[in-house]
């Protein structure tokens, strides 16, 4: 508990780096994700009161993140970057935002649709997510801020921009959670375990 963000991260880095999705979740990763940018929306628990510690992002902190993540996504079309992949676990905010990227002239790529059998396998949505993230050339939150695409950008060091006006006091503390899913297959949150299914994950060991 009294580690650093940096000594989390580099934590992180080290076991993630024999981190591989199985060949059910790549095959449904399109090879031009690497020119796409990311963006990682997040509503649901993060949009909370002022003086919760954690996500304390409110409607008006949300209002200036989307009109900065927004102003960013229009500046990158601008410069030919039209190609985004859109995650979020609020479809319907996910959709919303998708619309507006069709009028602002970009692109949203999608997914291969996975079978009935995969995709009933526990965390297969929010782990093809996560590798899609992991493979973009770079990654906006469009949220407070995120462990999830926080530790998405540290799998192959993906460049990633928040648009929070203020500091957050939760990434070095909540990385943390992130490294048993590394070990276990499993995800500590408040008091809670959120499983994966090991057969959606491909832990490569070094000799």
């Amino acid at each position: 508990m009294g580690a650093s963000l940096a000594d989390l991260e580099e934590a992180f880095k080290a076991r993630a780096a024999h981190l591989r999705p199985c060949v059910d979740i790549q095959r449904l990763i399109p090879d031009e994700i690497s020119e796409c940018t990311g963006v990682h929306l997040r509503k649901s628990d993060k949009i909370d009161a002022e003086d919760n510690e954690y996500h304390g992002t409110t409607s008006d902190d949300l209002r200036h993140i989307m009109a900065a993540l927004k102003s960013e996504v229009s500046s990158l079309i601008a410069r030919g970057k039209s190609r985004f992949f859109v995650c979020s676990e609020d479809m319907a905010w996910k959709r919303e935002f998708e619309g507006w990227l069709l009028g602002a002239g970009g692109v949203s790529i999608r997914l291969g649709a996975a079978d009935a059998v995969a995709s009933s396998r526990a965390g297969f949505d929010a782990i093809l997510d996560f590798f899609a993230l992991s493979q973009c050339e770079r990654i906006l939150q469009g949220i407070g801020y995120s462990t999830f695409s926080m530790a998405a950008s540290l799998v192959h060091d993906v460049p990633l921009t928040n648009f929070s006006r203020k500091r957050s006091t939760q990434p070095s503390y909540f990385l943390n959670w992130w490294l048993p899913l590394l070990r276990h297959g499993s995800v500590i949150l408040q008091g809670h375990r959120q499983a994966c299914d090991r057969a959606i994950l491909d832990i490569r060991v070094q000799n």
